[in-house]
């Protein structure tokens, strides 16, 4: 099972990528807890996750194909 994982903003100079793919993750937390010790200073940004483009709040189930993007806050103007 591969996951597409997607970062904005400042997450981009955290992780030095804009996108990256991972595999054998299963739920959402499995997936943080994975970026976190591959980038230990996402723990310092706040954001939010969405799932296939759906803002979620509780750890979910991941299916092959699915993409996770990790958003910082952003102001409009």
């Amino acid at each position: 099972m591969m996951v597409k994982i997607l970062f904005f903003g400042a997450l981009i100079d955290v992780t030095k990528t804009d996108s990256l793919q991972l595999i054998n993750i299963a739920q959402t937390d499995e997936l943080m807890a994975a970026l976190h010790e591959k980038y230990p200073l996402l723990c310092h940004y706040k954001f939010s996750i969405a799932l296939n483009r759906n803002f979620i709040n509780n750890n979910c189930d991941l299916q092959d194909g699915d993409e996770v993007a990790l958003m910082p806050p952003f102001a409009g103007g």
